[in-house]
């Protein structure tokens, strides 16, 4: 019985202790109170926390994306084109990271490089919202066209 009980009590212990890291919802808050504070022009507590879920999961595609929007938004443009091509390159199948990034560079008027991205994304048949980088390319290409007029 005591053996029984040690290692009901062992057992429950392991699973009770869990690190932050490991925790997907532990990260997933702070990113999205970083885009609400973003959202509400809150510049400060928007980056404290995106900040926050980026020590926590440094390497999460989803927390890079979010710092490398934050960045955009606030016109820090190097630093968000660094997180955005952080994002791509450690999750190199993702085409909403892509999605994302190729948004990015048709804003700053990198057209061929968007372009490029795009066409690829939208033909991806394992991408879900095709649809999504089929109208942003189109809306890549209508800048470009009206650039070039």
């Amino acid at each position: 019985m005591k053996f029984f009980l040690l290692s009901f009590f062992i057992l429950f212990l392991t699973g009770c202790i869990q690190t932050p890291i490991d925790d997907p919802i532990d990260v997933q808050t702070p990113i999205e109170l970083g885009l609400a504070y973003l959202n509400e022009h809150d510049l400060s507590n928007a980056k404290t926390q995106l900040l926050l879920a980026e020590q926590k999961a440094p390497d999460n595609p989803e927390v890079l994306d979010s710092l490398a929007y934050f960045y955009q938004k606030t016109n820090d443009l190097q630093t968000a084109e660094t997180y955005y091509q952080k994002a791509v390159t450690l999750n190199p199948s993702s085409a909403l990271a892509k999605n994302n990034y190729a948004v990015f560079l048709c804003r700053q008027k990198r057209y061929s490089e968007a372009i490029y991205l795009l066409q690829k994304i939208s033909q991806d048949p394992d991408y879900a919202k095709t649809n999504l980088a089929k109208k942003n390319l189109e809306i890549c290409l209508h800048k470009l066209q009206h650039d070039n007029a």
